[in-house]
């Protein structure tokens, strides 16, 4: 009984380093899977991202989004939208720049 314990432990010990080295890079892909967007907008607009009311830029700068192809709508009162589809991969840096203006 006791050579068949240490085998079940070593096989044990041997499972949960692997899952220890699955982890780090899936805490790591977190931290890169998103991509940066970012905001020059004048004179100022609602940032609406799929949807969803994200802030007014400025002082909005930046958004996390996770990878795939987001709607970007960005809107200010006295002006039409303007709409951007960007397709955000990981760890990238998108900028979307835009003037409201008669």
């Amino acid at each position: 009984a006791a050579p068949a314990k240490p085998k079940p432990a070593t096989a044990t010990a041997t499972t949960p380093p692997a899952e220890e080295i699955a982890e780090p890079p899936a805490g790591g892909a977190e931290v890169a899977a998103t991509a940066t967007l970012s905001f020059a907008i004048s004179p100022w607009g609602e940032v609406h991202i799929d949807g969803k009311m994200r802030g007014i830029s400025p002082p909005l700068r930046n958004v996390e989004l996770t990878p795939g192809r987001h709607r970007v709508e960005i809107r200010n009162a006295n002006f039409p939208p303007y709409v951007e589809i960007v397709d955000a991969k990981s760890g990238s840096r998108i900028r979307i720049r835009h003037k409201f203006q008669n």
